[in-house]
């Protein structure tokens, strides 16, 4: 991706998309597309041509949805951009959305748009109308970190992970209003990241 020690070209986060033939790579200068290429028994990484991508700044997150038809990025200055994909077409630009990035996702059927700040804030927007939806509600004492939706499409769920203190749960959101249905404690140590697998069946921490 570039040379050895050129910090422009360090990459500091990866979304590659659901057909797995090409990914994005956000850098300190933007964002960079590649296209897997296959050939007989190599595979080769070409770079593509993404204008609208490659001046965005640093970001801290990147997001495809599942039909591979949106892709979200969330900028280390609190940026928000949802597009189109692939023409790139800009659904969502809100340069005020947090503070800064901590983490987003996009549910199942491309409908919203789930976003946590370093300030322990976590907001969700409506993709299609390219608008804020509602805030999570969380006290004074509380921080929502990592934030993943179910993927089975049967139990349309928000999990995010909150903190409070030296607490660490892991808590169920209903997506038809928001509201807490429960909460459990999967691991005591600080997360870091939040995944959920393409069947629904399984969550990582």
């Amino acid at each position: 991706m570039g040379e050895e020690g050129a910090d422009a070209d360090t990459p500091r986060a990866i979304a590659v998309h659901p057909a797995g033939d090409e990914f994005v790579c956000a850098t300190a200068k933007g964002c960079r597309l590649f296209k897997l290429v296959y050939d007989d028994f190599c595979i080769n990484l070409v770079s593509r041509d993404s204008s609208a991508l490659q001046s965005v700044g640093p970001q801290r997150c990147l997001a495809f949805s599942t039909d591979g038809t949106k892709f979200a990025i969330g900028g280390e200055d609190g940026h928000l951009r949802i597009f189109h994909w692939p023409s790139l077409t800009v659904l969502l630009d809100e340069p005020k959305a947090h503070k800064s990035f901590r983490d987003i996702d996009i549910s199942l059927d491309s409908a919203f748009l789930v976003s946590t700040s370093t300030d322990g804030s976590a907001r969700i927007w409506k993709i299609d109308e390219g608008a804020p939806l509602v805030n999570l509600t969380r006290s004074s004492d509380e921080r929502i970190e990592c934030c993943r939706f179910s993927r089975d499409g049967k139990k349309p769920f928000l999990f995010c992970t909150l903190v409070k203190g030296n607490d660490i749960v892991t808590v169920v959101l209903n997506i038809s209003n928001w509201k807490r249905i429960g909460y459990k404690r999967l691991l005591r140590k600080p997360i870091s990241t939040l995944s959920v697998s393409l069947d629904g069946k399984y969550l990582a921490l």
